[in-house]
């Protein structure tokens, strides 16, 4: 079965844009088996209607080169077509091809393509990037370049045959070449900054996880994986962030337990590990004022602190860190 041909559209505008795409459109089927070139002044029928020809061209192209010269560099049409082609294929597969204009001459929507000048290596480029996006994955690379050695003088002839651009055409600034590279750059630093800010959220992340983590080893440590732990409950509604103590295993349970059943049993996950005080605290219910200032190695018993089953304590959640999360 023979292998589909890929379609090529070719965008130009002005006399020599359309010279230069008629070139092309005759040129490139020597060297690329398999592509079908389309060009509006040559290959829509007569009685068609244009438009709608050219957007079903458009819907059903594969790769696109557009002719760009120094008459066409802003001309709406050519915007246009390349950003249809842009909609409907890869960005590697829109190929502005530059007739006596420089990358830096190029502007709008264009720049974003990486452009192709019309001399013998980057044409070359062109060549072998079209061959390799063929259904079949083309010719041999070596007989592809022996058939461009052969092609290319012709097309570098006729390419040399276009009129002259006259006098007077308007040269780029540098001040307009970089004002256009800063509103290319701006939109790519606000993307590096969110990328950064996104980063530093993770790892903020992994470091709580990793705190959980000792956190847990600290709480097993302490009790043992299979001893029974302190039990908790939080009261209903109204009395949500009322803390009330079911049971302790044992006489010698350490208030660093006691807040470390308070983490894993009743915080929400959102909040780190090692952040009592910081974060949280709890405060008996009788009065207020937080319980204690402790470290990670505080052994003091609930005993000598007169905490026992029954005893109710108020969580407060401070304010600092719903403004973090939020």
């Amino acid at each position: 079965m023979a292998a589909l041909e890929m379609k090529v559209f070719i965008s130009w505008s002005g006399d020599r844009g359309l010279r230069a795409a008629q070139m092309l459109h005759e040129w490139l089927p020597y060297l690329v088996r398999d592509i079908e070139p389309w060009i509006s002044s040559i290959d829509i029928q007569p009685g068609s209607r244009w438009n709608s020809e050219i957007a079903s061209q458009l819907d059903a192209t594969d790769f696109g080169i557009v002719c760009l010269t120094s008459d066409s560099l802003t001309a709406p049409w050519l915007q246009f077509e390349a950003g249809a082609i842009a909609k409907s294929i890869r960005r590697g597969n829109v190929v502005p091809f530059l007739i006596g204009i420089e990358p830096s001459d190029v502007v709008g929507p264009l720049v974003q393509f990486q452009a192709i000048a019309a001399e013998k290596e980057s044409t070359w480029r062109l060549v072998k990037l079209l061959n390799e996006n063929t259904g079949d994955g083309g010719v041999d690379e070596k007989r592809l370049r022996n058939t461009f050695e052969k092609f290319w003088p012709d097309l570098a002839r006729d390419l040399a045959s276009l009129p002259v651009v006259e006098s007077g055409q308007p040269t780029r600034t540098d001040r307009s070449i970089l004002t256009e590279v800063l509103e290319v750059v701006r939109p790519l630093s606000r993307s590096v900054v969110s990328i950064a800010r996104a980063v530093k959220r993770l790892e903020t992340r992994v470091d709580d996880l990793m705190s959980q983590a000792r956190l847990r080893v600290d709480r097993d440590s302490q009790e043992g994986e299979s001893s029974e732990r302190l039990k908790l409950r939080a009261l209903p509604p109204p009395d949500r962030d009322i803390i009330e103590i079911v049971s302790v295993p044992t006489p010698d349970a350490t208030l660093q337990a006691f807040l470390n059943e308070i983490y894993f049993q009743l915080l929400p996950d959102s909040i780190p590990a090692y952040t009592y005080g910081d974060y949280w605290y709890i405060e008996r219910e009788e009065q207020s004022g937080m319980l204690a200032s402790l470290g990670r190695k505080d052994r003091r018993t609930l005993e000598e602190m007169g905490i026992d089953i029954g005893s109710r304590f108020r969580l407060r959640i401070l304010r600092r860190f719903e403004e973090e999360g939020e």
